[in-house]
Formats: C-alpha cells, structure tokens, sequence
C-alpha cells in the first residue's frame, strides 16, 4: 500500500500509512478519537525525534512514514557505512518517549496535573517507547539489531534476520489477540498493529539486496577501507551482495576453476547488475 503525503518540511516529505487512517476511523467510531490523537502525537514526537538526531550526524532525512507502533523514517545514505549511526538514531525515538515521560512528570510534581491525561500520556509514551526496543524490523529494536549484525553477517542478512523477527514478532501479535478473543477480550489496536509489523517486516525483508546502493553515494563522500573478495566465476551476484560489508569498499577477484584471476569486479558494477533485476547473474558473466 502506498503511503499518503500530509506535508512537507524542507526536503522530508511526511507521510501517513492507509491503514493508518482505518485505524483514526475506528477509533473515532468506537469514542477514543481523542486517544488516538494522543497517539498520533505521541507518535510524530517519536519520528521527530530520529529525524533530529540524523540530521545531527548529517544524514538526510527523505520521509517518514507514520504508524500506530510508531513510524518509519527513509534517510539518504544511511546504508553506505557506520552501522553505529543507525544505532544511535533508532535509540533516539525511545530514549525521547523516555525523556516526555520525565517532563510530564516533573511539570505534575511542579503544579499537580489532573491524574487521569497524565496517567494516558505517561502509559502512551512508555507503551511506545518499551515497543519500539523490541529485536525485530522496522522496530528500533531491529535496527540495532541489524546494527550489530551488519559486521559479521553483512547489511543483507542482517537486515533479513531482523524482518524475520519482525514477522514472527506479528504472528505472535495476532495470535495474542485470538488468544484473547477465548476469553471474551476484543482488543482490535492489536491486530492492527500486527498487520502493520507484518506488511513492514515483509517489505524490509524484500528491500534487503538493495540496501547496499547506498554504498556506490556514499563512496563519493568519504574514504573507506577496501574488503577484497575472491570469488568463482559461478558465484551469482546475490551471493556477492550478502558478502559485502558496510563502511568498506567492497572489490571482487574473480577466479576460474583452476583458481587463476580473471578479472576484477568493483562493488559498482555488482550492485548495477543487482539492481537491473538480475540478482542470478554469474560474476563470470559480468566481466564479459
């Protein structure tokens, strides 16, 4: 489904998922409109707050996708290197949700604030921010997971084992609900935020060969170490893809069955033959 741009700022376009408005929808049907603006708040604090820390190490922000979990922010260049800067933004949605439920609970210690809105802001932003820490994409959680994971696995199957976490994540979402419907408890925000996880966690798990282009723009911005690779000629372009790592530049010796080179492949013209659709591609074949 595609998403629905509501406005821009600057050159981020921010954006509201369909389901998204399903989700209004009922809420306003079944009388907790107000909640869900709460959240909705809540929610756009959270991206904001990711936003503010990319552009901070300098990344651009190209959209934000707004979900009831949460969001999902699409930065320019974030797959060139430095898994250690996805970290650091993915914790800044949580850690703001964190640092909202302290000022809301100082400005009640100052001026003793109704207890019921302080009690939903404070639940709110805890609920979303204890979430959002969760291992599995495109939960925050699952982008420090795929953090860790991109040194020894590479970005690839690192980014598939977090959409797979994701996607187990979702089924266990829905399958609570169901649970609950045995005993008389109909909570649908549940099963529509594991409708949300499964379509994000799907679509993660797809995008995952493409990642690495942010490599080829990021390589003209700064210096980075070359990963050597030797591979055989039969090797497919998706078996060279998962062996590429973040923050290096990544060269291929391509060696005959004798193991002599044959040739050399920059990680260019293998992500130019990931990206026409030809991921079977032998390296062999490329150098022709």
């Amino acid at each position: 489904m595609k998403s629905w741009v509501i406005c821009r700022v600057g050159g981020c376009a921010i954006c509201m998922h369909p389901l998204f408005i399903v989700a209004l929808l009922a809420a306003a049907i079944t009388g907790y409109g107000n909640i869900f603006m709460l959240v909705f708040a809540v929610v756009l604090a959270h991206e904001m707050c990711h936003t503010a820390v990319a552009a901070i190490l300098r990344y651009e922000i190209v959209k934000v996708e707004l979900m009831p979990f949460g969001g999902v922010a699409t930065l320019e260049g974030l797959g060139e290197g430095r898994p250690s800067d996805e970290a650091i933004i993915a914790l800044a949605g949580p850690l703001g949700n964190m640092l909202l439920i302290t000022a809301a609970l100082a400005l009640d210690w100052l001026f003793a604030l109704p207890e019921y809105p302080l009690m939903l802001f404070v639940s709110v932003n805890a609920t979303m921010g204890v979430f959002n820490l969760l291992p599995a994409l495109p939960l925050d959680g699952g982008r420090v997971l795929r953090s860790l994971l991109a040194r020894p696995l590479g970005p690839v199957k690192a980014t598939r084992a977090g959409a797979l976490a994701g996607m187990v994540l979702a089924v266990a979402l829905a399958a609570y609900g169901v649970w609950g419907l045995f005993f008389g408890i109909i909570n649908l925000s549940v099963f529509l935020v594991a409708i949300f996880l499964l379509i994000a966690a799907v679509r993660e798990y797809r995008r995952a060969p493409y990642l690495l282009a942010g490599i080829v723009r990021g390589s003209r911005r700064h210096t980075r170490p070359v990963n050597h690779l030797a591979a055989a000629g039969d090797e497919t372009v998706s078996s060279l893809v998962h062996s590429f790592l973040p923050g290096m530049y990544n060269v291929v010796t391509v060696l005959d069955e004798e193991g002599q080179q044959i040739g050399e492949l920059t990680e260019e013209a293998v992500l130019r033959a990931l990206q026409k659709g030809t991921a079977a591609v032998q390296a062999g074949q490329i150098l022709r």
